[in-house]
């Protein structure tokens, strides 16, 4: 939010009307980044191993009910991590008012009134990677929350809408653990930091090409579409289109998620009256319609 100034006089020197013709944003945000209270947080926890070792599942302890392995990826971990470490966040949580969520949370309290009555809620969509949720009921799952030791009345409501797939299944390209360690093999006194770099990309190369031979078993013809601020790395496409002989595809735009958010505000606007572009007082109605949604 703080980079929208610099995007509205970048799109005016452009040669847009933002102050005449801008109607609506839309946003996009990071799913897995949690926030505790106004501020934004993507640490590490150090208790990941531990875990794995008190619970009986190991680290797939609570896939069977969020889908998802103990990781310092999803948001829960990094939620006990200050809940152990941060004296002001144990007290906050003491006294009654502390309030956690992920940044599209945040950003609902914010728009929603932050300290003035602000909702504090999410949807399943967002709450499905934190490993609190339950897939099944599609809400946080109470044995989790009692195994981790994290209260209820924390979390954001959770809202619906949406329907799921139970014949989905996720393939995951990395494994996590706490204890790995990388090696650099065949540095010789000429090696300098290009070349350590170039061996980054060439892994991220080599583990997404694993992805894909696990499934294209018959290696047939095909192009991979790619997207993300990686993908600006003209080194790393060549050395992935390389590696696995087929053409890469790289869009024009390559945030693709925030253009995915633009295309379905347009669409949004595109169902409106030209008379009917959303208001301060629509905004009212809109914040009314969410509480209904987490009530019902």
């Amino acid at each position: 939010m703080a980079l929208m100034p610099h995007h509205l006089d970048k799109a005016t020197a452009d040669g847009h009307n933002v102050d005449g013709g801008l109607k609506a944003i839309g946003l996009t945000d990071q799913r897995e980044t949690p926030s505790f209270g106004e501020n934004p947080l993507d640490l590490l926890s150090t208790k990941l191993s531990r875990l794995e070792k008190e619970l009986s599942g190991g680290r797939s302890h609570f896939v069977e009910s969020c889908g998802l392995p103990i990781s310092t990826y999803f948001s829960a971990m990094k939620l006990l991590w200050l809940m152990e470490n941060v004296d002001a966040v144990k007290d906050a949580i003491k006294k009654g008012y502390a309030i956690f969520g992920t940044i599209d949370t945040w950003l609902i309290w914010n728009m929603t009134g932050g300290v003035n009555g602000g909702l504090h809620v999410t949807d399943v969509t967002n709450v499905s990677r934190t490993m609190l949720m339950n897939l099944k009921t599609l809400s946080c799952d109470e044995d989790t929350l009692k195994t981790l030791g994290i209260p209820a009345e924390i979390l954001p409501r959770l809202f619906g809408g949406y329907g799921r797939n139970n014949r989905m299944s996720v393939l995951c390209a990395s494994i996590q653990r706490e204890d790995a360690r990388g090696v650099c093999i065949g540095i010789t006194r000429f090696t300098n930091k290009s070349h350590i770099a170039r061996a980054v990309l060439e892994s991220m190369c080599f583990q997404v090409n694993d992805v894909l031979d696990s499934l294209n078993n018959e290696k047939g013809e095909f192009l991979l579409r790619v997207d993300g601020g990686a993908t600006a790395n003209n080194l790393l496409m060549h050395i992935q289109a390389d590696l696995m002989g087929t053409p890469v595809v790289r869009p024009v735009d390559i945030e693709t998620t925030a253009l995915g958010a633009a295309y379905a505000l347009y669409f949004f606007l595109k169902m409106l009256e030209e008379t009917d572009v959303p208001t301060k007082e629509d905004n009212i109605v809109y914040k009314e319609i969410l509480k209904n949604l987490c009530e019902a």
